[in-house]
């Protein structure tokens, strides 16, 4: 099993957790991996998801470190996130998840097939789906 598919279902349990989870306590589930793109830079992903109103959806700082999780290395910002929602930002987005190999028209079948019942059938760009 590779670290994407850990990573996927994590996230994935993550979101199932979150809709069963206590209404009186708020949580923020999060999961992230790290890949390597073609010119084997690291490309890393993150992906939360909050139960509640007391928890802030964002944005974030997201901190890292040299080396494994016992490296004796300080940890320091690398970015400060927070949820997308305007197409024009997420196709940017897709565009940078294509070049480090992700099958974006996998990723757009599996978007539609999930809003099958919901959205009328094409007339939606993959960055709306999303």
């Amino acid at each position: 099993m590779t670290m994407r598919h850990r990573f996927l279902i994590f996230a994935i349990l993550s979101a199932f957790a979150s809709a069963h989870a206590r209404e009186d306590i708020d949580f923020l589930y999060t999961a992230g991996t790290v890949t390597e793109n073609a010119a084997g830079e690291p490309w890393a992903y993150i992906a939360w998801q909050s139960t509640g109103a007391g928890v802030p959806r964002g944005p974030f700082s997201v901190h890292a470190k040299s080396g494994g999780p016992d490296s004796a290395a300080e940890y320091s910002r690398v970015a400060i996130v927070e949820p997308l929602y305007d197409p024009v930002v997420i196709r940017s987005v897709l565009s940078r998840a294509r070049n480090v190999g992700e099958d974006l028209d996998r990723l757009e079948e599996t978007a539609r097939r999930l809003f099958l019942d919901l959205l009328p059938d094409g007339g939606f760009e993959l960055e709306e789906l999303l």
